[in-house]
């Protein structure tokens, strides 16, 4: 019993001893994929051969059944990978945490049963990024009491017309002050107040939802309807995008014309993670780190994901439909429906979807509702330009004579151009 006791710490401080040196060397040679296979690897041998050595003439020996070793050395393998797994993706999510490049300020969102996550009405943050070291930045933000973002009071159009849009960061506008938003924007040259209803991150889901909440029980003048590629794929997919962490969508089941919303399949604690770039990397941080917020995403809410891909699979709850052709058609007509059920116009905002992929989407929306091809706008203004798209449009940071790219949303030029595009094609309505 002494001799297994003290082989067990062994591998555990062997375990121990790995696991700090892949941490060191993380750190130093950056975030790569083969360093991680190898932590994988070894992570995997230690933990199976400390589970054999509990295991070992208790459970089993090399005198038992060729059964019974088999079943004691394959059960206990796959044990460890799957623990493994875990702990590198601890590993990974660490690195990440310590070298984001952007983040919030501020309690400014909350888990919602239905969106996901929506913004705490009438409170305010940073949406922050950093650059490399040394170079950090930021932009406020300021939600309603709807919890959906909006310019500052003083900027505001009091008028009896009110504006809804509808879609993702590009609506949203991500890195970019309200007031320069294409939101208000649009709406500051119509004359009109505005509701933003987009949030980073959404899809048809949850656009889906705020419009048969809004457009019913508000005299919208016009509701903004974002089209992009990633819309509708955003509601096919139980978990939603994120580079790091589970974000639970709700989505559409069925196919051709029986769609259903299914609200999000499983729950997170997602917006409550601490700013671990503000505080010094070590070891003994990383350690906290792994049974704090660690576990709460790479364990906690990654199995929460898994038993509801396993529902899915075991028919427990509706699997995502795989349609998109049709549930784009679908979507955006029930969108237009609902608006002109309603006395609001609809009108679509084509803003990167490639002509190629979604011509026949197009063509068929045009004959329901306004629509507003903002890709052809923004690229015509940078062909007379004679320069590329992205040097023109993405978001940057100025430093020194210098400007440094870091996100690749629209920049306020952009949000100006799009703004200006939408007040001229319905002026001369």
């Amino acid at each position: 019993m002494k001799r297994m006791l003290l082989s067990s710490l062994v591998f555990i401080a062997i375990l121990f001893i790995l696991d700090f040196i892949f941490y060191e060397v993380a750190f130093l040679l950056g975030e790569k994929q083969w360093l991680y296979i190898l932590d994988f690897l070894f992570k995997s041998i230690g933990i199976f051969l400390l589970i054999i050595n509990l295991l070992y003439n208790r459970a089993f020996s090399l005198k038992s059944k060729k059964s019974v070793i088999a079943v004691f050395i394959i059960l206990p393998l796959i044990l460890a990978m799957i623990i493994s797994d875990r702990l590198v993706a601890v590993n990974k999510f660490y690195y990440y945490s310590k070298t984001l490049v952007k983040s919030f300020s501020g309690t400014i969102w909350r888990y919602d049963d239905s969106l996901s996550y929506i913004g705490l009405p009438n409170a305010g943050g940073l949406h922050k990024y950093y650059l490399g070291d040394t170079i950090e930045g930021s932009v406020p933000l300021v939600f309603d009491s709807l919890g959906f973002r909006t310019a500052p009071d003083s900027l505001r159009v009091k008028s009896g017309n009110t504006d809804l849009f509808l879609g993702c960061s590009y609506t949203f506008g991500d890195y970019v002050d309200a007031q320069y938003t294409y939101s208000y924007l649009s709406s500051s040259l119509l004359g009109h107040n505005y509701i933003n209803g987009a949030i980073f991150g959404y899809g048809a889901g949850q656009m889906v939802q705020v419009a048969e909440k809004l457009v019913p029980e508000r005299r919208f003048t016009y509701v903004f309807i974002q089209l992009s590629s990633w819309i509708v794929p955003r509601a096919m997919e139980l978990n939603g995008p994120t580079r790091f962490g589970y974000r639970p969508f709700p989505y559409y089941s069925g196919n051709d014309a029986s769609f259903r919303l299914n609200l999000p399949a499983y729950k997170t604690r997602m917006y409550s993670l601490r700013n671990w770039r503000k505080t010094p990397r070590s070891y003994p941080e990383k350690l906290l780190f792994s049974i704090t917020d660690g576990f709460k995403i790479e364990i906690h809410d990654y199995y929460a994901y898994k038993i509801a891909e396993l529902k899915v699979r075991l028919g427990i709850i509706p699997k995502p439909t795989g349609n998109k052709t049709a549930l784009e058609i679908f979507f955006y007509d029930h969108m237009i429906d609902l608006c002109l059920e309603n006395k609001a116009v609809p009108v679509i905002l084509k803003l990167m979807y490639p002509d190629n992929e979604c011509a026949p989407l197009v063509a068929h929306l045009r004959t329901r509702a306004k629509v507003i091809d903002l890709d052809s706008a923004l690229q015509s203004v940078a062909t007379n330009a004679g320069k590329k798209y992205g040097k023109l449009f993405r978001i940057r940071h100025v430093s020194g004579h210098d400007t440094i790219v870091f996100d690749s949303h629209p920049n306020k030029y952009a949000h100006s151009i799009i703004a200006n595009t939408i007040y001229n094609a319905l002026k001369q309505e």
